[in-house]
C-alpha cells in the first residue's frame, strides 16, 4: 500500500531521523509507533500543507497554541 506503515516508522527510527514525512495517510500502528518513540509524523504532505499527527517537540505549534498544518 502508499501508507506510512509501521515500518517505514521503524526505519526512520533506526536511522535516527528526528522526522518522517509523507504524502500518503498513515496506518494506526504507525501513528502509535511514532508516538510511542517520540517521533514527528506528517502526513498527506503538498507542496503548500501537511497533515501533523504526532508533534511530540511542539515544532508545528502555532500562536493559538494548537497544532497547524504547515
Amino acid at each position: 500500500s502508499s501508507r506510512i506503515s509501521f515500518e517505514m516508522v521503524d526505519k526512520a527510527l533506526v536511522a535516527g531521523a528526528p522526522m518522517l514525512v509523507g504524502i500518503s495517510a498513515p496506518t494506526t500502528l504507525a501513528i502509535d509507533h511514532a508516538e510511542a518513540h517520540g517521533l514527528t509524523l506528517l502526513a498527506l504532505a503538498r507542496s503548500d500543507a501537511a497533515l501533523v499527527v504526532n508533534d511530540p517537540h511542539g515544532l508545528f505549534m502555532v500562536a493559538n497554541g494548537s497544532e497547524g498544518g504547515t
